[in-house]
């Protein structure tokens, strides 16, 4: 029953990004994590036993604990790569902010030398 449940979220995760995609909530570069994502929930449930093979590879003897590792490792480097894109973003606020302020002070001169020449 678990692997039934665990698999209908593996799709619906799946279709839910997917629709954010197609409708342009989000772009096909931050999808693909999500969609990997969804794809490892889908393995792991139609083949549980996966996970126990590769923890007998690895040498842990408890194979939930891997999958607990495996998840964290992939929830901290979705972090640092929205950290990452977060800075770049914010960097490109500030520039567009200081040219739109001396865009301004600019327009502001042009009009003073209007108003005095008139």
């Amino acid at each position: 029953m678990l692997r039934i449940i665990l698999l209908a979220i593996g799709i619906i995760f799946g279709i839910l990004v997917f629709k954010l995609l197609i409708n342009g909530k989000m772009s096909a570069r931050t999808s693909l994590p999500w969609i990997a994502c969804s794809f490892f929930v889908i393995i792991l449930s139609a083949f549980p036993y996966t996970i126990d093979t590769f923890a007998k590879l690895v040498n842990v003897e408890y194979p939930p604990t891997l999958l607990f590792l495996i998840s964290t490792l992939i929830i901290f480097l979705l972090l640092l790569y929205q950290a990452i894109h977060l800075s770049i973003l914010q960097d490109k606020i500030k520039e567009q902010a200081q040219i739109i302020a001396i865009m301004k002070s600019m327009g502001e001169t042009s009009n003073k030398t209007n108003q005095e020449s008139s």
